[in-house]
């Protein structure tokens, strides 16, 4: 009887902590659950202000792109406005996925994707007449309009659209703070009423919650072992409250961990106790500027620990960025910064550890693309673009697709190597399909391919657990490239 009545009580204990393992279970899981919505909600929202921050972009070069050509009647002054106006159908098709259906805001959206696409038209307008006519004439009065009214309606909308999201963001940040306050509460409680629980049985039912705790907080983090780049430390140095803001949110959303300071001074010191990936410099500061704080770092730090310096100047001048080089700093970012200007800046550093041959990395990419004939694909995207036989203004235009496609993509593809590292499953999503897009667009199938592939998987939430993703589609790039550079060529010469 004894025996039996200890074999109950040790039952009853496995069934007790069972049953309270199955309740702190049941209660992170929901309460993860609930977390996770807020979270890809402000994802989305911060995407949406990205997109909108490009096509503000896009408007400002087409413009500056045509008054310069106005000006100058040079077609290399012309390059700002036709990249714009080849990227800014996909932007705007971008955003408009970005926003969704069912929206107030689709209207808005509407209106500026007529505003845009209008002022855009205006301007190539503007742009034959020069080439017909030439600068001289050409109607001042028409030069001085052209698109302006639209331009106007565009940025209007822009910043209507700026407004509501950044009004939406703090609200989703301050849902997702109450509800992450709530979780942990609710976690919390369930972890106690546990504990109470097992502390009633008194014996092998608390011992085992005990190390079933303490094996739980020895785990480690779930998906540490997927990641393929380590953060980089980096030292932010910027005297501006607002941009060190600014800063240190685009910093975070890549992943990356930042330490602030606010002059010069603080920067060598801050370098002198600790060791940092990267310095993001200001160039004008109190106490003690940018240029010189560089020039003490570079003397007084060993070579083992000499950071990466990038200044950050409000100056486009060559003699600005000549002095920047010359007191020893990297690379600059003209102000303000931009998250596809620092990515790329940025994502070059983490990709230190991919040294694999540029050679392999192509056979990959040809052996898994073999039936892929790039030159081909795209003349025949050319000749369906022209509808056959191009004139010879429009074969200098398809040269210029092709061009600009090239200049374009290396950037692009650090931008989404860039969220990859970040784990950002939403911006590699809307990366990946933006790439595709301008792949797709001038013929360029294989590289479309891999785009594809990496929209299709973030779909379902899966990124690549590796560089070899990357790495296969720069080294298709690479063949790519060449092929886009000699069509361009040809379509130019025999224009």
């Amino acid at each position: 009887m004894r025996g039996q009545r200890f074999g109950g009580a040790a039952w009853a204990g496995y069934l007790t902590g069972a049953g309270v393992l199955m309740l702190v279970g049941v209660v992170a899981y929901l309460c993860v659950g609930a977390t996770l919505a807020p979270r890809q909600a402000i994802d989305r929202t911060q995407h949406t202000l990205a997109l909108l921050s490009e096509v503000r972009g896009e408007l400002a070069d087409a413009q500056r792109g045509e008054q310069t050509f106005a000006f100058t009647a040079d077609e290399h002054y012309l390059e700002p406005y036709t990249d714009a106006a080849a990227q800014l159908p996909a932007s705007l098709a971008a955003l408009r996925d970005s926003i969704g259906d069912g929206t107030t805001q689709r209207a808005t959206v509407d209106a500026l994707d007529a505003a845009a696409t209008g002022a855009v038209q205006d301007l190539g307008r503007a742009v034959t007449m020069i080439r017909t006519n030439g600068a001289v004439g050409v109607s001042p009065v028409v030069l001085g309009t052209a698109g302006t009214e639209l331009l106007a309606n565009a940025r209007q909308h822009l910043d209507v659209l700026q407004g509501e999201q950044l009004a939406q963001l703090r609200a989703q940040q301050q849902r997702a703070a109450d509800e992450t306050a709530t979780a942990t509460a609710a976690v919390v409680g369930a972890v106690l009423l546990g504990f109470l629980l097992l502390t009633a049985r008194a014996w092998w039912s608390a011992r085992s919650a005990i190390v079933a705790a303490a094996s739980v907080d020895a785990a480690p983090p779930v998906g540490a072992d997927e990641l393929w780049h380590a953060p980089l430390r980096v030292l932010l140095a910027e005297d501006e409250q607002v941009n060190q803001q600014v800063a240190q949110f685009m910093l975070g959303k890549l992943g990356h961990r930042v330490d602030t300071v606010a002059n010069g001074l603080e920067a060598v010191q801050a370098l002198r106790t600790t060791e940092y990936d990267v310095v993001l410099m200001d160039v004008q500061m109190p106490v003690l500027d940018g240029l010189d704080a560089t020039r003490l770092i570079r003397a007084d730090l060993p070579a083992d620990r000499q950071p990466h310096i990038i200044a950050m100047t409000a100056s486009v001048r060559v003699e600005d960025r000549t002095a920047c080089r010359a007191a020893g700093m990297n690379d600059y970012l003209s102000k303000p910064i931009r998250f596809p200007e620092l990515t790329a800046a940025l994502t070059p550093l983490l990709l230190t550890g991919s040294d694999e041959p540029a050679t392999e990395a192509a056979t990959e990419a040809e052996s898994s693309l073999a039936g892929v004939d790039r030159g081909a694909d795209i003349r025949a995207r050319m000749a369906d673009i022209s509808d056959g036989e191009p004139t010879g203004a429009e074969r200098q235009l398809l040269a210029r697709l092709l061009t600009s496609f090239n200049r374009r993509m290396p950037g692009g593809i650090d931008e989404l190597a860039g969220h990859i590292t970040a784990g950002d499953v939403t911006a590699v999503q809307h990366q990946a399909h933006a790439l595709k897009g301008s792949a797709t667009n001038i013929g360029v199938t294989g590289l479309a391919h891999l785009f594809a592939e990496v929209e299709a998987n973030a779909r379902v939430g899966h990124l690549p657990a590796g560089p070899d993703t990357v790495r296969a589609i720069r080294a298709e790039f690479g063949l790519t490239a060449p092929v886009c550079e000699d069509i361009a060529h040809q379509l130019v010469a025999t224009g």
